[in-house]
């Protein structure tokens, strides 16, 4: 081939000069998931500045669905429940999550001091709960990447480690669901899942084009 098929430019590969050589594969599909006019072949004359938009408006949208998962995402039911009553679902796997935080030595000395006069220690108790916020976090993110509407059988379990460095660590885990009958949630429900279902398989869908090379 000696002239691009799409623009007409003459194909050449220079050591001194400006080469003018085909895109990849991986490349014309980018451009083509945005450019109004589709083309099978392009070459640096007619491509590398269509790549490099597709390239701004694939980063911008992934941004964007980033941030409306990320608006959806807590509204995901998370219960310590096995079987919800009525509910009729379909197991997709356990997932789990871990989170490790340190006390410090203040810390640990206010929860001894607290615990001697039969008191809860803020401090440490604030550190828990932004450990339990993290975990359902990653196990909210892990379930959307099943493509799941709900997770049950939910174990929170609790551990210092680190010795006298005074770890905190929060475990979760639960299994991940589908409901062959979601109506049961209610309507609102059913409309949010649909919602991050669309944005799950629209990031799925964009995944497959690897920019690292842009």
């Amino acid at each position: 081939m000696d002239r691009c098929p799409t623009c007409g430019e003459a194909l050449k590969i220079s050591v001194f000069g400006k080469s003018n050589e085909l895109l990849q594969d991986r490349q014309v599909r980018l451009i083509n998931e945005y450019a109004k006019t589709k083309a099978e072949i392009r070459c640096n004359r007619c491509g590398d500045e269509a790549y490099r938009g597709a390239v701004g408006t694939l980063l911008e949208e992934k941004n964007k669905l980033s941030e409306e998962m990320r608006k959806f995402l807590p509204s995901l039911i998370i219960t310590t429940i096995h079987s919800p009553h009525n509910w009729n679902y379909n197991v997709l796997g356990i997932i789990t999550a871990q989170t490790t935080t340190g006390t410090g030595a203040f810390s640990e000395i206010t929860s001894t001091f607290t615990d001697f006069f039969g008191t809860q220690s803020k401090t440490y108790n604030n550190k828990l709960k932004d450990g339990e916020e993290l975990c359902k976090s990653v196990l909210r993110k892990q379930a959307f990447d099943l493509g799941a509407h709900a997770i049950v059988a939910t174990d929170i379990d609790y551990a210092e480690v680190g010795g006298e460095k005074g770890m905190l660590m929060v475990c979760m885990s639960g299994t991940a669901v589908t409901l062959k009958n979601l109506e049961i949630l209610g309507g609102d429900y059913v409309t949010y899942s649909s919602q991050l279902g669309s944005i799950q398989s629209r990031i799925q869908h964009l995944s497959q084009y690897d920019t690292a090379a842009a």
